[in-house]
């Protein structure tokens, strides 16, 4: 997947530079080297925008010179499992929420957890599942079930092996997809989390590194 880094001055130029582009859409200003039909994962970075939003999506056209006001680009198909974060940032982009709730980057990744719910104890805990984080950073998480977390407010995520597991409470629940907030953590747990996100982060950029 090619990684691209979409930077705009301020919401006004975001929003300006989407201007005509059609529903499900992002145009990436100045960004032509690229094949139509390549998958892409873009970086979006804005003075305001609170860490930066990551899109997936495939090139579905290109204007590789400027016709009048029309910048030269890419118009990227964004994939539907980040229909939100789009539609976030066009509403953002033209003021309609003030920024994005939260203060590090979230970087995508499908890494593969055991989640459990919070009892007296771990072992006392009655149900476990299977679930992906679909995106991690040092405070958060996405987090997707084969089915609704419901009743769940407090879990453990497993993300070592079964060796070190995270507190985290869900903030949110959407069908099957929830979004976690990573709690006070255990020293191994701390390590765990730290060492999944840095790992998720450097594979998309070689030099992040990623601090508590």
């Amino acid at each position: 997947m090619i990684r691209v880094a979409a930077n705009f001055r301020d919401r006004a130029a975001l929003s300006s530079s989407q201007q005509g582009v059609g529903d499900g859409a992002f145009f990436v200003p100045e960004f032509v080297d690229v094949s139509i039909g390549s998958p892409v994962l873009i970086q979006v970075t804005a003075h305001g925008l609170l860490g930066g939003v990551f899109l997936e999506g495939v090139v579905a056209w290109r204007r590789v010179q400027a016709a009048g006001v029309l910048a030269k680009g890419t118009g990227v198909r964004v994939l539907t499992p980040h229909g939100d974060r789009l539609s976030f940032l066009l509403r953002w982009a033209k003021g309609d929420v003030p920024t994005v709730p939260r203060e590090s980057p979230r970087f995508p990744c499908t890494e593969r957890v055991l989640v459990s719910l919070v009892g007296s104890s771990r072992r006392a805990t009655q149900r476990l599942v299977y679930g992906t984080l679909e995106d991690v950073s040092a405070r958060g998480a996405l987090l997707v079930t084969p089915s609704p977390l419901v009743g769940a407010s407090d879990i453990l995520v497993d993300v070592d092996s079964g060796r070190a597991a995270v507190q985290a409470r869900v903030v949110w629940s959407s069908g099957n997809r929830s979004g976690l907030a990573i709690g006070a953590l255990a020293v191994d747990g701390e390590r765990a989390w730290s060492t999944v996100v840095e790992r998720v982060a450097r594979s998309l950029d070689p030099e992040v590194r990623v601090e508590r």
